[in-house]
C-alpha cells in the first residue's frame, strides 16, 4: 500500500526523499539515487532544516544544465489555459504559439 502518497515498493525507502524522517536534499538528489522514480511528491530539507514535501519532476529535461533528465522542483503551476489567470509579477505574458508565463529580460 502507500503511506501519504509514497508507494512502498521495495528499494524505494532506500532513496531519500521516500519518507518525511529520510528527506532528500533536493529533487536531484532523489532522481541520482534512482532515475526510475516516477514524478510525484517527495520529502525535501527545506533552508530551516524541516522536511517539507514538494512536487518533484523526473522526467523534464533542460539544455540549461549538465545534469540529465529529472529532479526538478514545482515551485508554481499556473492553468494558463484559464483566461482569468494572471502571470505572477516580474514575469510577462507570452501569447504565441500558446499563453504562457515568461521571465522579463
Amino acid at each position: 500500500g502507500a503511506v501519504g502518497g509514497l508507494s512502498e515498493e521495495p528499494g524505494r525507502q532506500a532513496c531519500p526523499g521516500n519518507v518525511q524522517e529520510n528527506p532528500a536534499s533536493s529533487c536531484l538528489e532523489v532522481s541520482q539515487c534512482d532515475p526510475q522514480l516516477p514524478s510525484e511528491h517527495y520529502w525535501i530539507t527545506s533552508a530551516n532544516g524541516t522536511a517539507v514535501r514538494v512536487y518533484c519532476d523526473m522526467t523534464r529535461e533542460c539544455s540549461c544544465s549538465s545534469a540529465s533528465a529529472g529532479g526538478w522542483i514545482r515551485v508554481a503551476f499556473l492553468n494558463m489555459t484559464d483566461p482569468t489567470h494572471q502571470c505572477p509579477p516580474a514575469w510577462r505574458e507570452i501569447a504565441e504559439p500558446v499563453r504562457v508565463c515568461g521571465r522579463t529580460n
